[in-house]
């Protein structure tokens, strides 16, 4: 009912109703099915998303980026996980490089993660240094929260575009963070702090969990302009140039076909 009056009166709504708070603790749908359950189409309504010891296939995990009104997105993924002993058993939800590349080209090539502000993670040790250069390609994301992620945190980042902050507190809960990430934006735009919110939920966050979360230091990654590449005197980067070799007489010069971009629908297919 939230959903339906958020759609279809979405000025009056955010007056009486702006925000909404949902937790499945103990999952009976698969990932897909909450998936679709948070997804507007119309983008009348923005949702946070934490997935707490979710269990997820890589598809699901790369259909994430159809959810157009996904607004700050959370991945907890305990340590502590038992094996799995049944291969038909799904894996506990984990990103790798090749999921946030998956990402990156759905981001270039069809406007996913269009307003995607707030990354959290938390225990991710398949991510890398590139996981921070395809999230470049994201338009609207803004901060980048980190703990327990050694292959992100043990490199420079700001040759990936980001600047780095260590040892910072993280806010409770991540409606608050990306609350945060709005207070620059909300003077210039109150309409975008208005839209109303979704808090979603899926899975429940252990309290060993918890407690590691809240008492452990994150690394912070802050998205940087180019203005502040210009203060800093950086140049801006050049195109390579490649030596040309002649063309041997009667050759044709070659034509570039033209492709198209992948669609979510051509990339699912790559990970079935």
């Amino acid at each position: 009912m939230w959903k339906l009056l958020a759609t279809a009166y979405p000025e009056q709504f955010r007056q009486v109703s702006s925000y909404r708070c949902v937790k499945i603790e103990g999952p009976r749908l698969s990932m897909g099915e909450y998936l679709g359950l948070v997804t507007s189409d119309s983008v009348s309504w923005r949702v946070v998303l934490t997935l707490a010891a979710s269990h997820a296939r890589v598809p699901e995990l790369v259909e994430i980026s159809s959810i157009r009104n996904l607004a700050a997105l959370e991945i907890v993924t305990p340590s502590h996980a038992q094996p799995l002993l049944d291969e038909a058993a799904l894996p506990l939800a984990a990103l790798s490089d090749r999921i946030v590349r998956t990402w990156s080209e759905l981001a270039t090539a069809s406007g996913a993660f269009a307003h995607l502000r707030v990354l959290v993670l938390y225990q991710q040790p398949n991510l890398s240094r590139l996981a921070l250069q395809y999230l470049r390609a994201f338009p609207s994301l803004q901060m980048i929260m980190v703990l327990d992620c050694p292959g992100i945190v043990s490199v420079d980042s700001e040759a990936s575009g980001w600047e780095v902050a260590f040892g910072l507190d993280k806010p409770h809960t991540l409606y608050e963070c990306y609350r945060m990430s709005l207070k620059d934006e909300a003077r210039g735009s109150p309409a975008l702090a208005g839209v109303p919110v979704l808090d979603f939920q899926v899975g429940q966050q252990a309290s060993r969990t918890l407690s590691n979360m809240s008492q452990k230091p994150w690394t912070v990654y802050l998205r940087r302009t180019e203005t502040e590449k210009s203060e800093r005197g950086e140049p801006a980067p050049k195109r390579p140039r490649v030596a040309s070799t002649p063309r041997p007489p009667g050759a044709q010069r070659a034509v570039m076909k033209t492709h198209k971009g992948k669609d979510l629908g051509g990339v699912l297919q790559d990970f079935l």
